[in-house]
């Protein structure tokens, strides 16, 4: 199975229309600010038949091709209520205005509640559809902060890449924790976790084949001009994926460009997984 990966998130301050509740601080604008963990907030939990919902119309005539839709950093529990809900719905009719979508009937409605993985707080499914409105539905009757949180909301075209680009098993990954400790003149210490993360190595192989080597600096200026941020998804069989920046932008790799097209060369990019919870003053 192909490395699939998402740079360009097709929510903006264009696109995102309304939502049903807001927080006064955590507002609708970071749900795309590529900062899971300066999260957006509802101001409830939602109940049945009432829906926290977040709604997006394309700037697209027709409605722009969507074939990833994520959720990254949020606060939502198992969803094990017989009220709880997560959908994704589509609808050719505007997200509010006269002659709205009709969002108990809508034309796609897509349950993203099977995604879910404990302990695990992002989640993603891959689809192909275009509408020009598009809404998230929330119902998290058990949530124990009050409001559901989103850190990152993203929708748009999920990219592959050629057979020659994988996860290289046995890489380096796992959890890297972050924290303050504050030290008393008595030696008291007062440690206050801040945040987590995770690592994990991109591996090209073949980058003395020119073709490869196109398809590889093409993605990273992409990469670049968005800031460095992309969202990777391992196997479309997997219910997890990762939101990332380039760890190391200089000096990681030998590419070789004049090598011979016939000599196997490796090159690993190191990957961060964006931070989360992230305590915010």
């Amino acid at each position: 199975m192909a490395v699939r990966y998402l740079i360009e998130n097709i929510i903006d301050e264009t696109t995102l229309c309304c939502t049903s509740s807001e927080d006064d601080l955590y507002v609708k604008e970071f749900l795309y600010n590529k900062r899971p963990s300066k999260p957006f907030r509802f101001t409830g939990v939602g109940s049945a038949g009432d829906p926290e919902w977040i709604c997006i119309e394309s700037t697209v005539s027709g409605g722009e091709r969507v074939t990833f839709a994520g959720i990254f950093n949020h606060n939502l529990t198992a969803l094990a209520g017989g009220n709880d809900e997560l959908r994704l719905k589509f609808c050719s009719d505007p997200c509010e205005e006269s002659g709205s979508c009709d969002w108990d009937a809508p034309d796609v409605e897509i349950d993203l509640k099977p995604r879910m993985i404990t302990n695990r707080n992002d989640l993603y499914r891959i689809t192909d559809q275009t509408y020009p409105s598009i809404r998230f539905d929330f119902i998290d009757e058990n949530n124990g902060d009050g409001f559901i949180e989103v850190g990152e909301l993203v929708l748009g075209l999920v990219q592959s890449f050629g057979a020659g680009v994988h996860l290289q098993p046995g890489r380096a990954d796992g959890p890297a924790f972050y924290r303050g400790n504050k030290r008393t003149d008595y030696g008291m210490d007062w440690p206050v976790k801040l945040a987590d993360s995770e690592r994990l190595d991109l591996t090209f192989v073949n980058v003395g084949d020119p073709t490869v080597q196109d398809e590889i600096q093409t993605f990273l200026l992409a990469v670049e001009n968005s800031g460095g941020k992309f969202i990777i998804v391992p196997d479309d069989a997997l219910k997890f994926c990762y939101y990332v920046m380039i760890d190391k932008d200089s000096d990681f790799a030998e590419r070789g460009p004049y090598c011979p097209t016939d000599e196997l060369r490796t090159w690993t990019m190191p990957l961060k997984t964006l931070s989360k919870g992230i305590r915010l003053l």
